[in-house]
């Protein structure tokens, strides 16, 4: 009985993170009056910042279901070809060594037997 409930926790996980972090960003625009000139104008003044949040973004992209090309298309989009590649190329090896680490250690061992896979 114990399992079972683990493993529903664990199916349900990746949706609960999603609506809550939702939930967060819905009550930070309502609370800021976030407007596309604010979000611009936020950009702008935290260039410094940037690379790092476009890690963290491309951190937690895999249970999220994000296409990879849009944090690749901000990297070129931000800070042009060579710059943006490189963000990009290590932003994609953060991805996948997150979404390895997702699967090897978050997902029930024994999902492979219970898909029929």
């Amino acid at each position: 009985m114990r399992e079972q409930q683990r493993l529903a926790l664990r199916r349900w996980l990746p949706a609960l993170l999603l609506a809550l972090t939702l939930l967060m960003l819905a009550g930070f625009a309502r609370s800021q009056d976030v407007t596309p000139g604010t979000i611009l104008r936020w950009t702008y003044d935290t260039t410094r910042d940037a690379p790092w949040l476009l890690m963290i973004l491309f951190l937690v992209r895999p249970p999220f279901i994000v296409p990879i090309s849009l944090p690749v298309l901000f990297c070129g989009a931000l800070w042009g070809v060579w710059p943006g590649a490189l963000y990009a190329v290590i932003g994609m090896m953060l991805s996948a060594a997150s979404s390895y680490a997702l699967a090897r250690y978050v997902l029930p061992q024994n999902a492979m037997q219970e898909t029929g896979a």
